[in-house]
This record gives C-alpha cells, sequence and structure tokens, in this order.
C-alpha cells in the first residue's frame, strides 16, 4: 500500500495522521513510548511534523520473539 494513496479529500496518509493528532491532542500532551523500532521512529516524526506537546520516553520492549533477541 503507497504512502501516497489519496483519499476522497485528497490528503495522502500522512497528512491525515498529522491532522488526527493535531485533532485528538490532550491538553497535557501526547505521552510516547519510545522504543527505537520503526513504529515508534514513525510516530516520534509524525507528533514533531504535527507540532504538538508530547513527552518521548526510551522503553526497551520486553516483548520481542526469541528468535530476535540478541
Amino acid at each position: 500500500m503507497s504512502i501516497k494513496q489519496l483519499n476522497f479529500e485528497g490528503r495522502d496518509k500522512v497528512e491525515v495522521a498529522i491532522m488526527r493528532l493535531q485533532e485528538f491532542e490532550p491538553p497535557e500532551g501526547y505521552y510516547l513510548a519510545f522504543s527505537g523500532g520503526k513504529d515508534s521512529v514513525v510516530i516520534y516524526d509524525l507528533a514533531v511534523k504535527a507540532g504538538v506537546e508530547f513527552d518521548a520516553h526510551y522503553c526497551v520492549s520486553p516483548i520481542d520473539p526469541p528468535p530476535y533477541i540478541t
């Protein structure tokens, strides 16, 4: 699925995600659990681009499947 796939309003997925972060921003800002994985990096980047208040906290996830633990 392409990131440039547009919705009916002509917005791509990044624009929609940024708008949603701005629309639903809590008064105290977001609490961002950051593990350094691809999902965390994407949401961190979206929060920065959205210009919303957030606290990013680094967390090492103990939920990795055994074959991936080194």
